[in-house]
């Protein structure tokens, strides 16, 4: 029985463009890649486009001895498909891709040995905690199966979802402990590739190095993710009990994005966008990376009433984002007429969540009854001793650390905001929130 490692890459990423061929451990990022999956002598060979914009991605493959397809640009099925065709039906494809350099030879052989062991034809890595260490492994025959059957453009383009479908989509967790169990090691912002490059420039061989050793460096580069907050609770937009506000987009980018770096490691999920122009300061250093890591929750801006449309698109575009998690609105704004622009929005996917702010025992009595708000922002000093409703996310902007502590220990609290314009500032509000 073979075995086949494809990776798929790209030159025409959206987020990072050209970052196949950013240069790590003295090759390109898509080279080291493939060069690691076949340290111990598995057959890899890497699938990209036949468009223009990767025939520098192919000819650096070809330089460095690596095995390269081209096929189709959008059905990457068919892709896999052909770069396989020599294949008996009972041998084995391996899919990678081309901007993940932890696995190695060794993780794709236990891999293997793992699905054999189930009887399985198909098994893929699932983890909630490890970006980077991706990977499926199935038989030809069901990558043929699902080439001839698929139909649909997002299973043409993902691969394996028809083949997940059709078998008992087997799953394994990488058994993995401590900091290296809690890590993004994947390059696909400018500031993931900062810190995969001090990463692997700390490893003795970044092509021998186990895959274990190489979730170590990440971590100790700046790739580790924060433990979650006490208190977290389960919400569609992934806010835990701290967001960051204040001032922070009136400082100088550098400083900002210095912060909020913190913050994002430190265990601030969501940072509270103001007003336009800390969104203006902010999209610097979200667009480094830190969108990746940090969500937004952004003030309507002080426009005028019936103008919620154009406050949706500023936001965006002094962003430089598709979608916010959260647009919140102040209660009069919502009585004004803006309320129907502001649900189409959510509706075609510009923000996830409808909030609102209140200021007034009156606006929060009136917004409670409003089923169409999502997401509820009170003041500390308008927190009331009997339980607010459940149903909708609800966060507190509070004056200082120990009045957020409060906050939280309501259940019906969802998460704080809290005011930080200095690293300083993070590390005291994380200090106190994880004491709870």
């Amino acid at each position: 029985m073979k075995c086949r490692v494809v990776l798929q890459s790209r030159l025409s990423s959206s987020r990072l463009p050209g970052k196949a061929l950013l240069t790590l451990a003295g090759r390109p990022l898509v080279v080291l890649a493939a060069q690691r999956a076949a340290n111990t002598g598995l057959d890899v060979i890497v699938a990209t486009s036949v468009e223009p914009e990767d025939d520098a991605l192919a000819g650096a493959l070809e330089d460095a001895g690596v095995a390269v397809f081209r096929g189709d640009l959008h059905d990457t099925l068919h892709r896999f498909a052909c770069a396989t065709a020599d294949l008996d039906d009972d041998d084995l494809v391996v899919r990678l891709t081309g901007d993940n350099v932890g696995p190695d030879g060794t993780y794709v052989e236990e891999l293997i040995a793992r699905m054999r062991e189930a009887g399985q034809d198909y098994l893929r890595v699932t983890t909630e905690t490890i970006e980077g260490l991706g990977l499926e492994v199935f038989t030809a025959r069901l990558l043929r199966e699902a080439d001839r059957s698929a139909d649909s453009a997002y299973d043409r383009e993902h691969v394996t979802p028809w083949i997940r479908r059709h078998t008992d989509d087997f799953t394994w967790v990488p058994p993995v402990d401590g900091a290296a169990g809690r890590v993004r090691c994947t390059v696909d912002t400018l500031l993931d590739f900062s810190i995969a490059a001090r990463a692997v420039a700390a490893l003795p061989d970044p092509l021998t190095a186990g895959w274990r050793e190489v979730l170590d460096a990440w971590a100790a580069a700046g790739g580790a993710r924060p433990q979650p907050l006490p208190g977290t609770q389960s919400n569609r937009i992934g806010l835990g009990p701290w967001a960051i506000g204040g001032d922070l987009g009136l400082l100088e980018p550098a400083v900002a994005s210095r912060v909020l770096e913190r913050a994002a490691a430190a265990g601030a999920t969501h940072v509270r966008v103001a007003d336009p122009a800390s969104a203006l300061r902010l999209a610097r250093a979200l667009g480094h990376g830190l969108s990746e890591r940090v969500g937004v929750i952004a003030g309507l801006p002080p426009t005028s009433s019936g103008d919620a449309d154009a406050g949706v698109w500023e936001i965006l575009a002094r962003l430089r984002v598709p979608a916010v998690d959260v647009v919140v609105a102040e209660a009069r704004r919502l009585r004004a007429g803006d309320r129907d622009a502001l649900l189409r929005h959510r509706a075609e996917g510009r923000l996830r969540l409808l909030g609102c702010r209140v200021r007034e025992e009156a606006e929060l009595m009136r917004v409670l009854g409003d089923p169409e708000v999502d997401y509820l922002e009170i003041p500390w000093g308008l927190l009331r001793e009997e339980p607010l409703p459940t149903g909708r996310v609800v966060s507190v902007l509070c004056p200082d650390p120990m009045a957020a502590v409060q906050a939280l220990d309501r259940p019906d609290v969802t998460s704080v905001v809290l005011a930080a314009t200095s690293e300083a500032d993070v590390d005291a509000q994380e200090a106190t929130l994880r004491s709870r």
